[in-house]
Protein backbone atom coordinates (compact mmCIF):
# COMPACT_ATOMS: atom_id res chain seq x y z
CA UNK A 1 0.00 0.00 0.00
CA UNK A 2 1.15 3.51 -0.51
CA UNK A 3 2.55 5.54 1.96
CA UNK A 4 0.46 8.18 3.55
CA UNK A 5 3.09 11.35 2.25
CA UNK A 6 2.43 9.59 -1.09
CA UNK A 7 -1.28 9.53 -1.63
CA UNK A 8 -1.86 12.76 -2.60
CA UNK A 9 0.90 12.23 -5.28
CA UNK A 10 -1.12 9.54 -6.10
CA UNK A 11 -4.11 10.79 -6.24
CA UNK A 12 -3.42 14.21 -8.07
CA UNK A 13 -1.50 11.59 -11.00
CA UNK A 14 -4.95 9.19 -11.09
CA UNK A 15 -7.19 12.74 -11.42
CA UNK A 16 -4.59 14.02 -14.19
CA UNK A 17 -4.62 10.89 -16.05
CA UNK A 18 -8.29 10.59 -15.92
CA UNK A 19 -8.65 14.27 -17.57
CA UNK A 20 -6.18 13.32 -20.17
CA UNK A 21 -7.32 10.46 -20.73
CA UNK A 22 -11.16 12.38 -21.69
CA UNK A 23 -9.16 14.56 -23.70
CA UNK A 24 -7.71 12.60 -25.52
CA UNK A 25 -10.45 10.22 -26.33
CA UNK A 26 -13.71 12.33 -26.12
CA UNK A 27 -12.65 15.52 -26.75
CA UNK A 28 -10.25 15.86 -28.78
CA UNK A 29 -10.21 19.51 -29.58
CA UNK A 30 -7.68 19.59 -32.81
CA UNK A 31 -10.10 17.28 -34.69
CA UNK A 32 -12.98 18.25 -36.45
CA UNK A 33 -16.59 16.85 -35.35
CA UNK A 34 -17.65 13.92 -37.65
CA UNK A 35 -20.93 14.07 -38.84
CA UNK A 36 -22.12 10.52 -40.43
CA UNK A 37 -24.47 9.79 -43.56
CA UNK A 38 -28.10 9.70 -41.98
CA UNK A 39 -26.96 9.88 -38.74
CA UNK A 40 -25.31 6.53 -38.32
CA UNK A 41 -21.64 6.01 -37.77
CA UNK A 42 -19.58 3.35 -39.42
CA UNK A 43 -18.58 1.32 -36.67
CA UNK A 44 -15.94 -0.86 -37.71
CA UNK A 45 -16.65 -4.59 -36.14
CA UNK A 46 -13.53 -6.77 -36.74
CA UNK A 47 -11.90 -7.37 -34.22
CA UNK A 48 -8.38 -7.68 -35.89
CA UNK A 49 -6.30 -4.74 -37.20
CA UNK A 50 -6.57 -5.18 -40.79
CA UNK A 51 -3.51 -5.43 -42.36
CA UNK A 52 -4.08 -2.62 -45.45
CA UNK A 53 -4.84 0.39 -42.92
CA UNK A 54 -2.49 -0.45 -40.31
CA UNK A 55 0.24 2.31 -41.60
CA UNK A 56 -2.31 4.58 -41.55
CA UNK A 57 -3.84 3.97 -38.46
CA UNK A 58 -0.53 3.55 -36.55
CA UNK A 59 -0.74 6.60 -34.89
CA UNK A 60 -4.20 5.89 -33.49
CA UNK A 61 -3.17 2.58 -32.69
CA UNK A 62 -0.19 3.25 -30.14
CA UNK A 63 -1.78 5.61 -28.68
CA UNK A 64 -4.55 3.41 -27.60
CA UNK A 65 -1.99 1.37 -26.54
CA UNK A 66 0.04 3.78 -24.72
CA UNK A 67 -3.31 5.65 -23.59
CA UNK A 68 -4.36 2.58 -21.57
CA UNK A 69 -1.52 1.39 -19.40
CA UNK A 70 -1.22 4.09 -17.17
CA UNK A 71 -5.22 3.05 -16.35
CA UNK A 72 -3.74 -1.00 -15.76
CA UNK A 73 -1.60 0.15 -13.18
CA UNK A 74 -3.72 2.25 -11.37
CA UNK A 75 -7.20 0.49 -11.42
CA UNK A 76 -4.80 -2.35 -10.19
CA UNK A 77 -3.49 -0.67 -7.34
CA UNK A 78 -6.82 0.12 -6.44
CA UNK A 79 -8.53 -3.14 -6.94
CA UNK A 80 -7.64 -6.38 -5.32
CA UNK A 81 -9.58 -9.25 -7.13
CA UNK A 82 -8.35 -9.69 -10.04
CA UNK A 83 -11.59 -11.13 -11.58
CA UNK A 84 -13.00 -7.98 -11.30
CA UNK A 85 -9.88 -5.91 -12.17
CA UNK A 86 -10.57 -7.31 -15.64
CA UNK A 87 -14.16 -6.50 -15.92
CA UNK A 88 -13.44 -2.94 -14.74
CA UNK A 89 -10.71 -3.37 -17.45
CA UNK A 90 -13.17 -4.85 -20.45
CA UNK A 91 -15.82 -2.55 -19.47
CA UNK A 92 -13.83 1.17 -19.39
CA UNK A 93 -12.12 -0.10 -23.01
CA UNK A 94 -15.60 -0.61 -24.13
CA UNK A 95 -17.26 2.57 -22.88
CA UNK A 96 -14.46 4.86 -23.88
CA UNK A 97 -15.01 3.60 -27.16
CA UNK A 98 -18.92 3.23 -27.48
CA UNK A 99 -18.78 7.44 -26.73
CA UNK A 100 -16.71 8.20 -29.29
CA UNK A 101 -19.80 7.97 -32.12
CA UNK A 102 -22.24 9.83 -29.58
CA UNK A 103 -19.98 12.76 -29.19
CA UNK A 104 -19.13 13.22 -32.92
CA UNK A 105 -15.25 12.11 -32.50
CA UNK A 106 -14.59 8.81 -33.44
CA UNK A 107 -15.93 5.54 -34.46
CA UNK A 108 -16.57 2.55 -32.08
CA UNK A 109 -13.47 0.11 -33.34
CA UNK A 110 -13.35 -3.39 -32.33
CA UNK A 111 -9.86 -3.49 -32.75
CA UNK A 112 -9.22 -0.47 -30.96
CA UNK A 113 -10.58 -2.01 -27.89
CA UNK A 114 -8.11 -5.09 -28.71
CA UNK A 115 -5.18 -2.67 -28.50
CA UNK A 116 -6.57 -0.99 -25.28
CA UNK A 117 -7.10 -3.92 -23.18
CA UNK A 118 -3.75 -4.75 -24.25
CA UNK A 119 -2.17 -1.56 -22.63
CA UNK A 120 -4.18 -2.06 -19.58
CA UNK A 121 -2.69 -5.64 -19.85
CA UNK A 122 0.66 -3.90 -20.08
CA UNK A 123 -0.43 -1.82 -16.50
CA UNK A 124 -1.33 -4.84 -15.10
CA UNK A 125 2.16 -6.32 -15.42
CA UNK A 126 4.07 -3.14 -14.44
CA UNK A 127 1.94 -2.92 -11.27
CA UNK A 128 3.18 -6.66 -10.71
CA UNK A 129 7.13 -6.06 -11.67
CA UNK A 130 6.36 -2.72 -8.89
CA UNK A 131 4.87 -4.39 -5.93
CA UNK A 132 7.95 -7.17 -6.75
CA UNK A 133 10.27 -4.65 -5.98
CA UNK A 134 8.76 -3.35 -2.69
Amino acid sequence: MLMKNNRKTWCAFSIGYIVLLILFKWIKPWEPSVTYPFGIPNNYWNPIIPADDFLFHLKSYVGNLVLFIPMGFLARSVIRKKANYWIFGVITCIVFELVQPIVHKGVFDLATVNLSLIGFAIGYVIYAQYKKRI
